[in-house]
């Protein structure tokens, strides 16, 4: 990657130290760092000179002070429930790391996971970063072909996946999908085995139950020294950014590497500005880079106490979510807009506050909040004591660095919005978000392709303000944000980003689609969904609507899948994006996976919603 130029020379270091001495203050340090920023290309060189034990920082001394005190508290979607202590959970790692050193695992080798949320995967995450090995979560909902172009693409020697898993009362066979996969990914040596829900599998060379490794290395555990530097030289992490984590428009996956220290940093801080002093829970699929950064390293980092969840909030009734807030005495609850839409669909006329006695604080993160659902989460949070804040924050800043609403605030000295002429956008109007001041989490090197154009472009689109965020904000009175979309052709579903660019490639890759352009489409039920409108060669057909929309989800994952597809018979490429989601939305009926449209008609309707608009 081509070296880039100097960013935030104009930031006074002072101030900077003085916004992160509380996290610097939070870690032990086995080697104090020199200074907390130096000026350099990106987000510059943090915390220089710093050395740190990152599991000792996570787990040992928690162990050490308050061993007894629970860590983590599990539960099955079927529902089983164990519970770890802080020296139960150091006990446990070190036996997991123990067996991955004995397979040859070291020191900047991939690790894969293809699971969901086990007790297991926490345990093999805190493992990798005690080995100083790179992970990446692989959604469990990806099909066979996409889990082999991830696999191939990522190159990790070594996968970790589940015979099954339980997913919306169902089992979903990893083991034998894993196998499919691992027949075109030649650098997996090593495949490990959670058992879960006791499929039989197939079994082959190299296949190593996750019980038995652990179970015979217990004996042997112990912590070998793991010090580490702490700045961007130092050690890893990697966030796989697969379908639905699209950072390069038309790019199928882009690989963004992470120093410990930068996520260490924000996660901290984000967790020192949401947390309520009791049991936190992430509800999010352990995949989506925010429950493994916000929803397990922040609150480890503070000795916090969290709540892992295997399955969907659906099973077995509407009422799962609350009563594991309850059992668990869950005062801070994160999750997407997305989830809660889905809890609001089932509980649009309850209180839902009022069922958790101890819930203080609901942050949303990882896409737009709409009017609507505003509305119903202060009938339904505010209105009974309960505050909800908004997260913001993207892969490339290493999570979540700007939180409005109720009494915590976060990052409010760093984010700006600006019109096209780098001018402050006033309450009421659009801007691009920019972030003004340097962050730990500023993310400098990737791999895949279109990766030096996704990590330079941010801070060379507009240099003389900060990092361009490329998200579009309606600037609220009260100084929030109401984001309105994305500047790239990109669109957030379900927390994570989804290139609408890369969805119309691989429509046009069928053998009866001519041409083909995915937009962003606003549903008040569903948030923000993927549609398309393709010109075909063929007769319009609900078959062929389902063919291409399973032909994105083999090869993109599930949330890539378009939500419609609409035939048409003509399209001009020049038609403003948000525009022809907009007529497309309002001409085909509310529901239908499919529908046929004169283009005429299109045009038509985007001139009179023009109209309308002025």
């Amino acid at each position: 990657m081509a070296e880039a130029p100097a960013t935030f020379t104009g930031i006074d270091p002072a101030a900077l130290t003085a916004d992160w001495q509380p996290v610097i203050d939070l870690l032990d340090w086995t080697a104090d760092p020199t200074g907390v920023w130096q000026p350099g290309p990106y987000g510059g060189q943090w915390l220089p000179g710093g050395r740190i034990d990152p599991l000792h920082n996570l787990v040992t001394r928690h162990a050490g002070a308050n061993g007894s005190k629970i860590a983590l508290h599990w539960e099955g979607e079927s529902g089983e429930r164990l519970s770890f202590t802080y020296a139960e959970l150091a006990a446990e790692v070190a036996a997991v790391a123990t067996a991955l050193r004995g397979l040859g695992v070291t020191d900047g080798d991939i690790v894969a996971f293809h699971t969901g949320w086990l007790p297991e995967t926490v345990f093999a995450v805190l493992a990798c970063i005690d080995i100083g090995a790179r992970w990446s979560m692989l959604p469990i909902s990806l099909p066979a072909e996409a889990l082999a172009t991830r696999l191939g693409q990522l190159q990790p020697s070594l996968l970790i996946t589940q015979d099954g898993a339980w997913r919306h009362g169902t089992v979903i066979p990893l083991k034998v999908r894993a196998d499919d996969a691992l027949a075109s990914a030649e650098s997996v040596e090593h495949t490990i085995v959670i058992r879960r829900t006791g499929l039989n599998v197939p079994w082959f060379h190299g296949d190593h139950w996750f019980d038995d490794l652990t179970h015979a290395a217990r004996p042997a555990a112990r912590r070998a020294d793991t010090t580490t530097e702490a700045d961007a030289t130092g050690r890893p992490i990697d966030a796989h950014l697969c379908a639905g984590h699209l950072a390069a428009p038309g790019a199928p996956s882009l690989t963004t590497w992470h120093s410990l220290a930068a996520v260490f940093a924000t996660a901290a801080a984000f967790h020192g500005a949401v947390r309520t002093g009791g049991t936190f829970w992430c509800a999010g699929d352990v995949s989506w880079a925010v429950s493994q950064w916000h929803g397990l390293i922040g609150p480890l980092l503070h000795g916090d106490t969290i709540v892992v969840y295997e399955g969907t909030l659906d099973v077995p009734h509407h009422q799962r979510a609350f009563e594991i807030m309850n059992r668990y005495d869950v005062s801070t609850f994160v999750t997407t807009p997305s989830v809660m839409r889905t809890m609001r669909s089932w509980h649009d006329d309850v209180t839902a506050a009022g069922r958790v006695a101890a819930l203080c604080r609901v942050v949303t993160a990882g896409e737009p909040v709409e009017p609507e659902l505003r509305r119903w989460m202060q009938r339904a949070f505010v209105e009974n004591g309960c505050e909800v804040v908004d997260g913001w924050g993207q892969i490339l800043l290493s999570g979540i660095v700007f939180v409005h609403g109720g009494s915590c605030q976060l990052g409010r000295g760093v984010i700006a919005v600006t019109d096209a002429d780098d001018r402050p956008v006033e309450p009421g109007h659009t801007g691009e978000l920019i972030v003004t001041a340097p962050l730990p989490g500023m993310v400098s090197t990737a791999s895949g392709a279109g990766a030096e154009e996704t990590i330079r472009a941010p801070f060379t689109r507009r240099p003389n303000l900060g990092f361009a965020s490329g998200d579009l904000v309606l600037v609220e009175p009260d100084g929030g944000f109401t984001f309105q979309g994305r500047i790239d052709p990109a669109v957030s579903v379900s927390g994570q980003l989804v290139s609408l660019t890369a969805v119309g490639q691989l429509l046009e890759d069928h053998p009866f689609v001519d041409v083909a352009r995915a937009v962003a489409v606003h549903d008040p039920e569903h948030g923000r969904s993927v549609w398309a409108a393709v010109v075909t060669s063929e007769p319009a057909s609900r078959q062929l609507a389902v063919d291409l929309m399973s032909s994105v989800r083999e090869m993109l994952g599930g949330l890539a899948r378009p939500r419609a597809i609409v035939f048409v018979d003509t399209l001009d490429a020049d038609l403003d994006r948000q525009l022809l989601g907009r007529a497309l939305a309002g001409l085909v009926p509310t529901g239908a996976e499919w529908g046929q449209l004169r283009w005429a008609d299109v045009i038509a309707y985007c001139r009179l919603q023009d109209r309308r608009s002025r």
